[in-house]
């Protein structure tokens, strides 16, 4: 049996596409081990249920909840990290210990394993990727975001930019293969920094998934059409300034529900762009555990995707979000990205395309609530594109096919 270990620098509940490629290798009869961090009690209580009846493991490096006398490792490695985050800020200093924590600890527990192949994920990982190849370990990379070309330059300035480009330059040229989420950011990637096109492996979601049980826990009544928007984050540089605007526009009444993590400070300023009566039916929630998340958004009708064109990370990729809503049967209002466009042609009738405006989106949201029969037409056309071509199910072929290439004994007589 092949031993793949999966590198990350983040939970596993903040970062899915790990444990569903997971999930994906370990039913292809690969061993799998997920090497990446502990953090929080918070974070490693949500990845413990989602580790629960698995048959892949888990090892936690850096394990910063690991006792140790006066706290000194979780201290230590914390103080690490914010000093070199200091240092690019203010210094430009290229120090890789900024995109995660102890991130020497995650490379040693992952080399240790002598895995038939590695396969890296997330910001930290290109760092890893590097490391675990210098180390003569045989590394894949998946570029679920454009890392060099991501976030808004308040955030830039925080990140060693060049250093992280030039990672991605190594990975692409270097890799036994890379994978990423469209095949529009699959086209950039090669063009811009050349080695072999990138394997495309959707942000998928297992068929079924989505399905609703028991009574709704979001909305209080089924009176109004409700519409849904989620991410990590509630903040600025997320489209939802546009959005709100777009429902103070609206005539008729409806629900809108935002789920993230955000203070109330904005929220409140969010608020404040409402009229006073559209309030009330605006309604926040916390962040959900993964496993909770698919049935929560199957409450809602519709499902708002609204990326922006800048910068290109956000532009080309196709986000979890879009193919959640699929599998929740909610009909998707998405901003006009290259990505969401490619989306939009793989799902006909499930998603409607908007510009980046909130008269655009007032309008995209009044048809569909207008027309209860465009509704759930498009709500039908997202659960059957969820149960089938934009399930998880067809998504991860070409993924596992790629590691059972890479991972196939090799044939004597081609020696």
């Amino acid at each position: 049996m092949k031993h793949v270990c999966i590198v990350s620098g983040d939970h596993l509940w903040i970062n899915p596409r790990v444990v569903k490629e997971a999930d994906a290798l370990s039913a292809a009869g690969f061993q799998v081990t997920v090497v990446g961090p502990a953090v929080t009690a918070f974070d490693q209580a949500r990845d413990l249920t989602i580790l629960a009846g698995r048959p892949w493991k888990r090892i936690s490096a850096p394990d910063l909840l690991k006792p140790s006398p006066f706290g000194i490792k979780r201290f230590v490695t914390r103080l690490a990290r914010r000093a070199q985050i200091t240092g690019v800020r203010w210094l430009g200093l290229p120090l890789a210990g900024s995109l995660g924590y102890g991130l020497g600890d995650t490379v040693s527990a992952a080399a240790a394993l002598n895995a038939d192949l590695y396969a890296c994920h997330v910001e930290s990982g290109l760092v890893m990727f590097q490391r675990l190849s210098r180390l003569g370990r045989a590394c894949v990379f998946d570029f679920e975001d454009w890392h060099a070309r991501d976030l808004l330059a308040g955030a830039r300035r925080s990140r060693p930019v060049g250093m992280i480009a030039a990672l991605e330059r190594l990975a692409m040229n270097t890799a036994v293969f890379t994978t990423t989420t469209s095949q529009a950011l699959a086209d950039a990637l090669a063009a811009t920094y050349g080695g072999t096109r990138p394997v495309v492996v959707y942000n998928a979601f297992e068929a079924g998934a989505g399905r609703r049980e028991g009574p709704f826990k979001d909305r209080p009544s089924t009176d109004k059409v409700s519409l849904h928007w989620y991410s990590q984050v509630v903040g600025e540089g997320r489209g939802l300034e546009m959005l709100f605007d777009a429902v103070n526009l609206l005539q008729t009444d409806v629900e809108l529900h935002i789920r993230g993590k955000g203070s109330q400070d904005y929220k409140d300023r969010l608020l404040q762009r409402l009229r006073s009566e559209t309030r009330a039916r605006v309604f926040f929630h916390p962040t959900t555990d993964p496993a909770g998340l698919p049935a929560r958004i199957a409450e809602h009708d519709i499902g708002l995707a609204l990326e922006a064109k800048s910068p290109p990370s956000r532009d080309l990729t196709i986000t979890n979000k879009v193919f959640q809503y699929l599998q929740g049967g909610c009909a998707v209002i998405a901003t006009r990205t290259a990505g969401q466009e490619e989306a939009a042609r793989l799902f006909p009738g499930a998603i409607s395309l908007v510009e980046a405006d909130a008269a655009s989106l007032a309008e995209a949201i009044r048809r569909l609530v207008d027309d209860p029969a465009a509704l759930t037409a498009a709500r039908r056309a997202a659960r059957t594109a969820g149960e089938g071509p934009a399930s998880w199910e067809q998504a991860s072929r070409p993924l596992v096919a790629r590691f059972r290439q890479a991972l196939a004994p090799a044939d004597p007589g081609k020696s």
